[in-house]
C-alpha cells in the first residue's frame, strides 16, 4: 500500500516574521504540468536559508532534504521552533498576501506524490509498504 504523513501546523505571520531552514532543493509550484517533475535545486527567492521576511512573501512551494529544524523568528524577539523525525524529510511552506499565517509542514511526500511515483519521478517520498509494515515521523513545535 502507498503510504505518506504530513503535519500542517500554522502561524500567525506578522510583519517582519522571518523563516529560516536548510534545504537542498525545491520542487516545482504544484501545478496538473508538474506531475512529471522531480525537484530542482534551490533559487534565488525561494530558499530559507538566511531567514528571509515571510510576511509579504508568497510561496507555495516543497522543500527537499531540509534539515528537520526550522525557525520562526519575530520582530519582537519571540522565536518558535519546528523539529521532525522519522521520514518527513520535506518540508512544505505556504505564505499568501493577505492571509495572516504561514503554513510550516513537516511532510514526508511531494504534493501529488502518488501520480508522481506512477510515472517514475525521483525522490517522490511516497513508501510502499507491505502488509503488517508501518512509517513512522514524528515532530516538535515549541516557543521561546
Amino acid at each position: 500500500m502507498p503510504a505518506g504523513l504530513g503535519f500542517h501546523p500554522y502561524f500567525p505571520k506578522v510583519s517582519g516574521t522571518r523563516l529560516q531552514f536548510d534545504a537542498v532543493g525545491v520542487w516545482p509550484a504544484d501545478t496538473p504540468e508538474a506531475v512529471n517533475l522531480g525537484c530542482g535545486p534551490l533559487v534565488e527567492g525561494l530558499s530559507f536559508c538566511d531567514g528571509p521576511d515571510v510576511s509579504e512573501m508568497v510561496v507555495d512551494r516543497l522543500y527537499e532534504g531540509w534539515d528537520q529544524r526550522a525557525e520562526l523568528i519575530y520582530p519582537d524577539g519571540a522565536r518558535t521552533f519546528i523539529t521532525a523525525e522519522g521520514v518527513l524529510d520535506k518540508m512544505q511552506v505556504y505564505s499568501a498576501w493577505e492571509y495572516p499565517y504561514v503554513c510550516v509542514e513537516p511532510v514526508s511526500n511531494a504534493n501529488d506524490g502518488f501520480n508522481r511515483m506512477n510515472h517514475g519521478v525521483p525522490s517522490h517520498g511516497v513508501r510502499v509498504l507491505d502488509p503488517g509494515k508501518s512509517i513512522a515521523g514524528s515532530f516538535c513545535i515549541w516557543a521561546e
